[in-house]
């Protein structure tokens, strides 16, 4: 009787078991090998020159009243614009702006001793050789804090000239390498734009050739070494980054 309630206890226990499932590895259901990858990286630089430069120049008047040096500012402005034209500036590429009037105050800063009116402006020439000249005729209409900065007008262009040229760099070099290792490309999983230092390494402006050239008091002067006035170039340079898949 003991034997028979253990053999029955076996077979309940065989009937509670769940069942087993046998997987087949190379069925159409089977995980797939992840593809292998192939990154490469494409770099272009292009030699870019200025086109224009423009000549930032402040003008100023001060009276003891503000109406006054605000009149008086009117006839520097006006006296400016005719010099500059009569230098060559197209009268288009000159802009007025940042019209402002302060009080000015005694040494300790108690009283009002009087008002200051000023003005900024920028004139843009594609002559870079006058440049000289043409500083020395605004200083002697009465400008200050005369600055140069030299510019390419068409920067975006210029940008995708230099990422055409970046793509087909990483094109090449991931073309070559594939045809010398016998493997064939697959489909572009990735790609990342950048420079030395994540971005576009040149923005379009070149650095200011002159700061601070001419005061009211400084005698109007050409400078003697125009060299830092030239056309020179800048680096516009990009690289790309593609990853293939193998």
């Amino acid at each position: 009787m003991r034997s028979l309630l253990l053999v029955l206890a076996v077979v309940a226990t065989a009937a509670c078991r769940p069942p087993v499932t046998h997987v087949h590895v190379d069925g159409p259901d089977a995980p797939r090998p992840q593809p292998g990858q192939f990154a490469v990286t494409g770099t272009a630089t292009l030699d870019v020159r200025p086109d224009v430069a423009d000549v930032h120049l402040t003008i100023a008047a001060e009276s003891t009243r503000a109406r006054t040096a605000a009149t008086a500012l009117r006839e520097r402005q006006a006296a400016m614009r005719a010099a500059l034209v009569a230098a060559g500036v197209e009268v288009d590429a000159l802009t007025f702006t940042s019209l402002d009037i302060a009080p000015l105050y005694d040494v300790r800063g108690m009283t009002v001793r009087g008002y200051r009116a000023s003005m900024a402006l920028t004139a843009t020439t594609a002559q870079f050789d006058a440049l000289p000249d043409l500083l020395e005729v605004a200083v002697g209409a009465g400008a200050t804090n005369v600055t140069t900065e030299r510019r390419v007008l068409d920067l975006p262009a210029r940008k995708r000239e230099v990422r055409e040229l970046a793509l087909a760099a990483a094109k090449a070099k991931a073309e070559q390498t594939a045809a010398a290792l016998g493997v064939k490309l697959g489909r572009v999983i990735a790609i990342t734009e950048g420079s030395s230092d994540g971005s576009w390494s040149w923005n379009g402006r070149y650095g200011g050739g002159i700061a601070n050239v001419a005061q009211v008091e400084v005698p109007a002067a050409a400078p003697s070494d125009g060299t830092v006035l030239a056309a020179d170039h800048q680096t516009l340079s990009l690289t790309i980054a593609v990853s293939y898949e193998l």
